[in-house]
């Protein structure tokens, strides 16, 4: 199996912003791996199970300091996020009403800032799956709502993004308020 160069995102895409971001290479990205997820969102699935069976038998792991670093970075991001994507949805609700905002992309995904935002959105989900880590490794309790909301955003987020999902507007902008507050 050969893959190809543009198949992947470069360090620089992320880090330096917006000079290197190109929608296109990170639709593709999305395109590509997305078979790939859905086995990582199985494989998760399995860690999460066998985890809180593997801990039956030990003493619960005390990750206070890590967990709170972990959340804060993530309120952080989700702040930042947000920050960028709610002026476009506010923009688009203002201009083409409910309706407009969430059946029209209006190369939503092209922007150079909700594009390449709402791709750091997507990519921000593969760490996030490690919260449930957390609750199994500190012996907590995993809700069906939790690990079900992680897996489905997982691999949802990232088949939105590549087909260019005009509603996925909403979902980014209150997924990011709500972990904003949530990760506090």
């Amino acid at each position: 199996m050969s893959v190809e160069v543009d198949k992947f995102v470069s360090f620089t895409d992320v880090f330096f912003y917006p000079n290197n971001w190109e929608f296109s290479r990170t639709k593709s990205f999305m395109g590509h791996w997305l078979t790939t997820s859905g086995w990582v969102t199985l494989a998760y699935i399995i860690v999460i199970f066998g985890g809180q069976r593997l801990m039956k038998s030990r003493d619960a792991f005390k990750l206070n300091t890590v967990f709170a670093y972990w959340n804060i970075g993530f309120s952080i991001f989700s702040a930042i996020a947000c920050y960028y994507l709610l002026p476009e949805l506010v923009d688009s609700m203002q201009k083409t009403g409910f309706f407009g905002s969430y059946c029209y992309n209006n190369n939503y995904y092209q922007s150079s800032v909700t594009g390449y935002w709402g791709w750091l959105f997507v990519m921000s989900k593969a760490p996030e799956l490690g919260d449930t880590l957390f609750l199994v490794l500190r012996k907590k309790p995993v809700i069906f709502m939790h690990w079900y909301h992680h897996a489905l955003t997982f691999y949802y987020a990232q088949l939105t993004y590549s087909e260019e999902q005009a509603w996925a507007r909403w979902s980014l902008v209150m997924n990011l308020m709500v972990h904003t507050v949530m990760y506090l």
